[in-house]
């Protein structure tokens, strides 16, 4: 079972046994429980991510697993010797961005901790650095999203225009090293003995 607002990505499993459903996860009611529950890169856009996370852990089996992804931008860091500030700048619009928004832009890092309090066992967490040279998948990933946001960011305050730009030709230029974001990766489980 898919949930999104957003399904025009996994149109192509609608046939059995896959069920796609078009809708905001907190209005769709969901029958019974399930053996394994997944998300990423979805809490950290939302202000009602608790009672998400909290319908998220109660969907969960006895002995079933959560597997939650999500991102720390905070971790973000330049790493080529630059005198040229523009990076950093952009680093902090992003977190600025989520901020701005009542988000927080280091929600990772809070993730074991909510869904140990949500009710479940946490068994592992995983903390995966994006640390790509300009060029890489996720570099270019970044620099089109920065090219994306550009207005967004700008607002912030925190970064110009010149910044932006400085910022997507660094993630496209391959002497460049950046840590560009931290993902967070739990799994937890309800226990077997517990039948709530």
């Amino acid at each position: 079972v898919a949930v999104d607002t957003n399904t025009n990505y996994i149109r192509h499993l609608s046939d059995a046994p896959f069920q796609i459903i078009h809708g905001d996860f907190l209005d769709t009611s969901l029958d019974g429980t399930f053996d394994l529950a997944h998300c990423r890169y979805v809490l950290i856009h939302n202000r009602q991510s608790q009672t998400m996370l909290e319908k998220l852990c109660a969907l969960i089996k006895p002995a079933g697993f959560l597997v939650v992804e999500e991102p720390d931008f905070t971790s973000a860091k330049l790493l080529n010797n630059d005198p040229n500030l523009s990076q950093q700048r952009v680093n902090n619009a992003i977190c600025r961005m989520f901020e701005l928004m009542q988000l927080d832009p280091a929600y990772g890092l809070s993730l074991p901790e909510k869904i140990a309090t949500a009710g479940l066992q946490v068994l592992k967490v995983d903390a995966r650095i994006h640390l790509n040279r300009g060029g890489d998948t996720m570099a270019r990933m970044m620099g089109e999203s920065t090219r994306a946001l550009r207005d967004k960011y700008i607002a912030t305050g925190a970064a110009n225009g010149t910044d932006i730009e400085k910022y997507i030709e660094n993630a496209n230029c391959a002497g460049f090293w950046m840590a560009y974001y931290s993902t967070v990766t739990v799994i937890a489980t309800r226990s077997s003995e517990d039948s709530s």
